[in-house]
């Protein structure tokens, strides 16, 4: 009995025969749908990293703004607790900015703030140059007498409790929303809350934010204080009245029905926020001489006064 015999297919250089130089390969000469498949998928591998390289370089593009706004949300629970203090009591506390080689001192601690460090106080004395966000190098803008207007980027907020954030503003937007739909709901029994009320009071306060915005940008821009205020920072500013206002709230809710009360917290609030905004603008565009130049501090005063009637409509529509 004869065995079988099984051809051989050769996949080298040489043809089908096994001869050298008898043809091409077997991909080229006896299967041309592999070499279609072959220069599909090459193909496809170019189209798809040629993407890749686009998507890569777009997210490149965005990456600053992406990282600038991580470094507004890097608190912690020491910085959280010290910032909520300054806000509800910001007239018990000494404004300072750090220096460049000094640390921070805990706040409240004996002494106060900077005596030990060399910070600059706000309003004191010049001391050693410094500048209230160390960890960025600071740009000189020309001021209306010659001198130089110190503005740094904002540093980490881990590092300096007068730095911004918008860990504060934001979760603080969040329980004046919450805190309006119990009001409101708990003074209309007959209307239930429903997620429109919510998406209103929302959109009020983004419509809010968005005027004192534009009167801050307005303002800076025809006082030619910084040409280009950092929008991350004006946001942080405006969003820290709502601190204010949701305790002023809650503590007239709890308090029996009385104008007196909920005015008097209203003006508590105005007035502790005004304050805070004056120092902490004032710590930000001091120069290294310790002097804050006029047209820097009438930013400070605008900056203040434009939160005014936003902070005394969203105080007065929930009582």
């Amino acid at each position: 009995m004869q065995t079988p015999h099984t051809p051989t297919i050769n996949f080298g250089p040489t043809g089908g025969s096994g001869s050298p130089g008898g043809g091409t390969a077997f991909f080229g000469r006896s299967d041309p749908n592999a070499m279609m498949l072959q220069m599909g998928l090459s193909y496809g591998q170019n189209i798809l990293q040629k993407h890749v390289q686009q998507g890569e370089a777009g997210l490149a593009y965005y990456m600053p703004v992406i990282r600038a706004i991580r470094n507004y949300f890097a608190v912690d629970n020491t910085y959280v607790k010290r910032k909520l203090i300054i806000l509800t009591m910001p007239f018990f506390t000494k404004y300072v900015r750090k220096s460049p080689a000094g640390g921070e001192s805990d706040f409240g601690s004996s002494g106060g703030v900077g005596e030990a460090t060399g910070d600059q106080v706000f309003g004191g004395p010049a001391g050693s140059p410094a500048s209230m966000f160390p960890a960025v190098s600071p740009s000189t803008l020309a001021g209306h007498d010659g001198g130089g207007n110190t503005f740094a980027g904002p540093s980490l907020p881990l590092n300096d409790v007068f730095a911004s954030d918008l860990y504060i503003p934001l979760m603080s937007v969040i329980t004046y929303v919450v805190l309006a739909a119990y009001i409101l709901g708990a003074n209309s029994p007959t209307s239930s809350v429903t997620a429109a009320s919510l998406i209103s009071t929302a959109w009020v306060i983004g419509i809010w934010f968005f005027l004192e915005v534009v009167v801050l940008k307005g303002v800076a821009y025809a006082l030619l204080v910084v040409p280009n205020p950092p929008l991350l920072e004006l946001l942080a500013l405006c969003g820290y009245k709502y601190v204010l206002l949701c305790l002023g709230v809650l503590a007239s809710q709890c308090l029996p029905p009385s104008r007196l009360y909920s005015g008097l917290f209203m003006l508590y609030a105005v007035l502790a926020h005004s304050f805070f905004t004056v120092r902490v603008l004032g710590l930000q565009y001091m120069r290294n001489d310790g002097r804050v130049l006029p047209r820097s501090r009438v930013f400070t005063y605008m900056a203040a006064l434009a939160q005014v009637p936003g902070c005394v409509w969203l105080f007065v529509r929930l009582l």
